[in-house]
């Protein structure tokens, strides 16, 4: 962690209490720092040792007051990183409000400092600060991406998109509008599935910055959402032409042609964006990971193995060892798999997916108690991470363990059941018609993903909750009355990963239709990025009379990779106009569907909100 500048000649004794405090021993660095202390006390960087020191051995009282000294003595340039680490201590000792406090008095900011702000803000239930702090992030132009997507998060997290709407859209009409801000307008306008509005917005900055590669990339991933194909690969070309660097628009490009490749006439393959950006610049380390993951999702392990290997040189190299281990394993060499996953957790060795990779790799060892010690390990970083929770359910259920039934009860934690709507709304089975037309057209522009559980099927692109559609809407708030009597209708366990974040509403973070035909299933997968998820039947298959499982919903079969003997643990039959709901961590597909007719769903992934956050 990053010191606020020491004065020259102290150097030797702040790296002697910085080796004393990275040995555990708080309470020696607690005495060096006191007398760097003594000894030169107008230097910030002193007392924030000292801070630190008396915090690691639970003096917290004089680990404030020297914080407090440090942040009034620390110049301009080192108080954004003081004001940070003083503001995230104040949050676990005092609570937000004053954390706020401290964090808004500092003279300078960076994109970090105000970010963190805003979601102290949002803690202290300060939205107007938390709003004035977002918004102020493009003042600090030009915004990274990595910012952009925190700010679209925490837009929708608690409740501000349509206060942030509103801000952004005045501020990008006045004279100091920056492509950052139309950027982030029309991010927010997607997230809340108004992919014709988004257009506008990136049409009218285009008009203002022409030669801005990210806005012209979000055009063409919002052509794909109003089921644009054709011209989406024509914008992705352009772009990729005249920026034949820019990562993001290859990847785009390499998407579109996988998924709609062949069905708009061209035979190219789909990686060769990636690969020919690669030869004329073969030291794009950045480049060389997206062209190597592409061709592993493609199945393509021994071109993705050769794209690989001028980063193999460097045994050090942790990120190459992790994308090594994912294609050792994909090509069953699972010992040798193992340890290059081992070479990267030097680097990773508290990221949850690759904790979550090793544990996948356990348990097709049969190294049964070693994937639920890396699942756990997952969990202690990210308490919440979907992946580790189905990876233990898995590790349970092997074991005989009794918490498998309590992480996974598919009688209690499953629903099936009719949608209700809300009073006063149209039942949902008026809206069925509509509502094929509606999804079927959206269908006519949609293909298979790279990376999605479909196969043989299409799935929509971009949010399918929110778009302007009147049918839409009123499905979707159909299903979410729904969910909210199910959800209500549970017991609480203050324990349980699921039942412990009931809420008084749920957000929903992800939304999409899919349409199979004869020979179209979902593989095995879980949700990483929800809490509950969902499948609701729009039209289904003629089985009548079929006895079999013919399109059934199955849940608590894994992944078929994996290698586990596992039965599913319940099946559903599919019926029109009713909603299956489940905890995102169970394992969940389909079984393919055998008879002539389209099966056409819609899903959503939600997270728990408060009512005044529900989005």
């Amino acid at each position: 962690m990053s010191l606020a500048s020491a004065p020259p000649g102290q150097g030797q004794h702040v790296a002697q209490v910085q080796a004393l405090l990275a040995a555990g021993q708080a309470g020696s660095a607690a005495v060096l720092a006191r007398q760097l202390c003594a000894q030169v006390p107008n230097q910030a960087a002193h007392w924030q040792l000292l801070a630190r020191a008396c915090s690691a051995s639970g003096d917290s009282r004089t680990a404030g007051q020297a914080y407090a000294r440090a942040h009034a003595l620390a110049q301009p340039t080192a108080a954004p990183l003081l004001a940070i680490e003083y503001a995230q201590w104040l949050q676990a000792h005092q609570g937000p409000t004053a954390a706020c406090r401290v964090l808004a008095s500092c003279p300078a900011h960076t994109v970090d400092s105000r970010l963190l702000l805003a979601r102290l803000a949002i803690a202290a239930g300060d939205q107007p600060l938390a709003l004035q702090q977002l918004l102020l992030l493009h003042d600090l132009a030009p915004v990274p991406a990595t910012a952009v997507n925190a700010l679209i998060g925490l837009y929708q997290q608690h409740g501000l998109l349509g206060a942030a709407e509103q801000c952004l859209q005045q501020r990008l009409a006045g004279p100091a509008a920056t492509p950052g801000l139309g950027l982030t307008l029309a991010r927010l306008q997607r997230e809340r599935g108004a992919a014709q509005p988004a257009l506008a917005t990136v049409q009218q900055c285009l008009q203002r910055w022409p030669h801005e590669p990210i806005l012209a990339d979000l055009r063409s991933g919002l052509l794909l959402d109003l089921g644009q194909p054709e011209p989406a690969l024509a914008c992705a070309r352009d772009v990729c032409a005249s920026h034949p660097q820019y990562l993001p628009g290859l990847t785009t490009l390499a998407n579109l042609l996988w998924e709609h490749g062949p069905r708009l006439g061209t035979a190219e393959h789909p990686a060769s964006p990636l690969l020919a950006a690669l030869r004329q610049a073969p030291q794009h380390k950045a480049l060389r990971i997206e062209l190597v993951s592409f061709l592993h999702n493609m199945g393509e392990h021994g071109q993705a193995l050769q794209a690989l290997r001028p980063l193999l040189n460097d045994s050090n190299d942790s990120l190459a060892q992790w994308y090594l281990g994912n294609l050792l394993a994909s090509t069953d060499q699972l010992a040798q798999a193992e340890l290059a996953y081992q070479r990267a957790e030097r680097g990773f060795a508290r990221h949850p997916a690759l904790l979550n990779a090793r544990a996948r790799l356990a348990l097709r060892r049969q190294c049964i108690e070693q994937a639920g010690q890396l699942a756990q390990r997952a969990l202690a970083c990210a308490p919440h991470d979907q992946e580790a929770w189905s990876l233990l359910s898995l590790v349970w259920r092997l074991q005989g363990d009794a918490r498998y039934h309590w992480l996974c009860d598919y009688e209690r934690l499953v629903a099936h059941l009719p949608v209700h709507s809300a009073p006063g709304q149209p039942p949902i089975t008026s809206l069925l018609p509509a509502l094929r037309l509606q999804l079927g057209q959206l269908h006519q522009g949609s293909g298979q993903p790279l990376v999605q559980s479909v196969r043989r099927g299409s799935q929509t692109s971009g949010r399918l909750f929110g778009r302007d559609e009147p049918v839409l809407q009123a499905t979707q708030a159909a299903l979410c009355h729904t969910a909210r009597q199910w959800l209500a209708s549970l017991p609480a366990d203050p324990r349980h990963p699921f039942l412990s974040r009931r809420r008084q509403d749920l957000r929903i973070v992800g939304s999409w239709s899919v349409a199979m035909a004869a020979g179209g299933h979902h593989a095995n997968h879980i949700h990483s990025q929800g809490w509950l998820s969902s499948a609701f039947h729009v039209s289904v298959a003629d089985t009548d009379n079929a006895g079999d499982n013919s399109g059934c919903l199955q849940l608590g079969q894994p992944l078929h990779s994996l290698g586990l003997d596992l039965p599913a643990q319940r099946c559903i039959v599919p019926r029109a106009g009713w909603l299956a709901l489940f905890p995102s961590y169970l394992w969940h597909g389909t079984v393919p569907v055998q008879h002539d007719g389209q099966r056409l769903s819609i899903a959503f992934d939600a997270q728990p909100a408060d009512c005044a956050t529900a989005a």
